[in-house]
């Protein structure tokens, strides 16, 4: 049985399955390059290490992933959105904004329709043919892809500068750095000191059998609760594992969005004891899943619920 997890999940599963799909070339003359002059008033580093350059406040942003959109609407920059791709639900503004597409088939001719000077791509997520189109048109694009929680305040940051609207959005990355650390001070120390950590296992899919590994911001959750991630070592960022894998390592709790729990368990999961013996949290699905503010929400919903599980049994 294959859980249905909503967007992100598809996302993640789809995007490890068929890689970064392909899609129409297209040559345009003139474009965005020829707009720019040689002086930059404006310069961040994204998280692909690249500078990103603008000679003026960005007033045009296409947001080419839901979790790029939450973060301008929470920097302040969302009534300066233009674009936005498809699942863009949050905050509800966002879903009147003119769609270029979803995360594996950009719409390059909408999005150059739309004539931005700013875009701002999902590092891991969006196709690559699209992107590289637009960047070889001369379009500044900033690559978003946090896989720490401290990275979240630093985008917000960020995009701030760029759109123009530092004062909120550095409110908003402080608000953010505040509620963490006292989130972190109040589960972190407190689950820790318990006699045994308890293992979290994520579940991603069913089927495959997916989880994620250190380098996903999830594991950072995981982490700042006083869990331990045991696939965190695997290379890929949403690595597949096999039903021996995951029954021998025996996770002392599951975690899995809301969504999941409609699904049931397949009959191999129900052989581990997390699942007989109810040791399952489930979080809300965009909250987990999207590095934006409200993952904050899902963290702390983590921690509260593995603070009342304790430490887990012997095996």
């Amino acid at each position: 049985m294959r859980i249905k997890y909503g967007w992100c999940f598809k996302v993640l599963v789809d995007h490890l399955l068929t890689g970064a799909l392909g899609i129409g070339l297209f040559f345009w003359g003139g474009a965005y390059s020829s707009q720019l002059s040689a002086s930059t008033a404006i310069a961040v580093k994204d998280d692909a290490r690249q500078w990103v350059k603008l000679t003026s406040p960005a007033k045009r942003i296409i947001s080419l992933a839901p979790h790029t959109t939450e973060l301008l609407f929470a920097a302040g920059a969302g009534d300066k959105v233009v674009g936005v791709i498809s699942f863009s639900n949050y905050p509800a503004q966002a879903k009147q904004i003119t769609q270029v597409g979803r995360f594996d088939a950009i719409a390059v001719e909408t999005i150059i329709s739309l004539q931005p000077d700013l875009i701002v791509a999902w590092r891991s997520g969006n196709a690559n043919a699209g992107i590289q189109t637009l960047q070889r048109q001369g379009y500044p694009i900033y690559f978003s892809e946090p896989t720490r929680l401290i990275a979240i305040p630093e985008q917000l940051e960020a995009l701030g500068k760029l759109a123009g609207v530092e004062e909120t959005a550095n409110r908003a990355a402080e608000t953010f750095r505040q509620r963490l650390k006292s989130l972190q001070t109040q589960y972190s120390t407190k689950n820790n000191q318990q006699k045994k950590q308890p293992t979290v296992f994520f579940l991603v899919s069913q089927t495959p059998l997916m989880t994620v590994n250190k380098n996903h911001i999830i594991n950072d959750v995981i982490s700042s609760c006083g869990g331990v991630n045991p696939f965190a070592d695997l290379a890929p960022l949403v690595p597949i594992i096999s039903i021996e894998q995951l029954l021998v390592t025996s996770p002392s709790v599951i975690v899995a969005p809301s969504s999941a729990q409609q699904n049931g368990w397949s009959a191999q999961l129900k052989q581990l004891p997390a699942i007989q013996q109810n040791r399952v949290i489930y979080l809300e699905a965009d909250h987990i899943l999207r590095p934006t503010p409200r993952i904050l929400l899902a963290m702390q919903s983590l921690c509260e619920q593995l603070a009342s599980i304790g430490s887990p049994v012997d095996k």
